[in-house]
């Protein structure tokens, strides 16, 4: 396996999102099956999780900015020497729908929109 993708839609709550069973299991629990420690034939691999489940109660509010400038066209590095080893928790990528304690209607949202602007 080159890499593991893994999307997660249900109902949560801070920290966990509900099993089928609807009890709550947590996100860290469900990164950490594939980490390097336990499945070591996925370490320094990709592992992409995107989960789209509510996180608490409290609605998120929009906040609009403008650009105050062009972009950088550098990067600054703080470039270490490699080591032969890496965390076992490393490769991780984290993808969700809302921050802790909120809720957001993603889903909800896209599928309602598809229909009316899907052709546009």
């Amino acid at each position: 396996m080159d890499y593991l993708v893994c999307c997660i839609l249900s109902h949560g709550k801070e920290g966990s999102v509900h099993g089928v069973d609807g009890q709550p299991v947590e996100i860290k629990r469900l990164m950490e099956r594939v980490n390097g420690s336990h499945c070591p034939s996925l370490a320094g691999k990709p592992k992409l999780f995107f989960i789209q489940a509510c996180q608490g109660n409290s609605e998120q509010k929009a906040v609009y900015i403008e650009a105050d400038g062009p972009a950088e066209s550098y990067i600054f590095s703080d470039a270490y020497k490699a080591s032969d080893t890496i965390p076992a928790d490393a490769d991780f990528l984290l993808g969700m729908s809302t921050v802790a304690s909120f809720t957001l209607p993603f889903v909800h949202l896209t599928s309602d929109s598809l229909p009316r602007h899907g052709l546009s």
